[in-house]
């Protein structure tokens, strides 16, 4: 290679500089472009007031979120879950194309009802690694089933636990089965298959945590912290 001079070198810099602060300049343009674009407006439009959220939980057989700790163990499901029609969003090959406000809103309106089942669900104590609590697991089990056939599941059975017979504590696995409203013939018809687990990890607030860990709690930074809310109670929870 041709050695560059010591000037050479600091023209070569310069143009460099020059050329990420026109990328970089170019960046926040476009991004300041999708903020003003309709479409993210109202992807990202401010959030329904708590009073409304709240109206919309009581409705739907919820205490507001602050009463949540005093809802009745059972879980009560909406009246009527929309149609497929209602929110259908078009061909999920182009789904970034498609409009998604409708759905964005579905679930905002139903934030409180969200974070109050989660809440119950943290509650739970089904820790896997302390075989005391195994019936635990089995009650946060039945409560899954029961939602989910509240929830109109064309199936929601038990399992055994294939490894049962090495351990008779095992809790059984939840078999939920839902099926979807199509028009397509049998051969075309496809199924998603979502796996997860409702069981969690020992968590002690001695362990170093900063508020109990079986109680669901919202941080000052708006992050909702308890034993199983990632992993993997609220996943496992937004499917349904």
């Amino acid at each position: 290679r041709r050695p560059i001079s010591r000037s050479g070198e600091l023209h070569q810099r310069s143009q460099c500089n020059e050329t990420f602060q026109i990328q970089e300049s170019s960046a926040f343009a476009n991004a300041a472009g999708e903020r003003s674009n309709p479409t993210h407006q109202k992807r990202y439009k401010k959030r329904r007031s708590d009073q409304n959220m709240q109206d919309r939980a009581v409705k739907e057989g919820f205490q507001p979120l602050k009463k949540a700790s005093t809802m009745p163990t059972s879980p009560r499901a909406p009246p009527a879950p929309p149609s497929v029609d209602e929110l259908r969003i078009g061909d999920l090959a182009d789904l970034r194309a498609q409009d998604l406000s409708k759905l964005y809103t579905f679930a905002e309106d139903r934030e409180e009802i969200y974070i109050s089942r989660l809440r119950e669900a943290v509650a739970i104590k089904g820790v896997s690694a302390w075989v005391e609590n195994r019936p635990k697991i089995v009650e946060m089990l039945e409560w899954a089933k029961a939602w989910a056939e509240r929830l109109g599941a064309a199936e929601a059975r038990f399992v055994e636990n294939p490894k049962k017979g090495e351990d008779a504590t095992l809790p059984p696995l939840l078999l939920i089965t839902f099926a979807a409203e199509t028009n397509l013939p049998h051969d075309k018809v496809r199924t998603v298959c979502a796996y997860g687990h409702l069981d969690v990890q020992p968590a002690k607030k001695d362990d170093g945590w900063d508020t109990e860990p079986f109680e669901l709690t919202e941080t000052k930074d708006g992050r909702l912290v308890g034993r199983g809310a990632s992993d993997d109670k609220g996943p496992a929870l937004s499917w349904l």
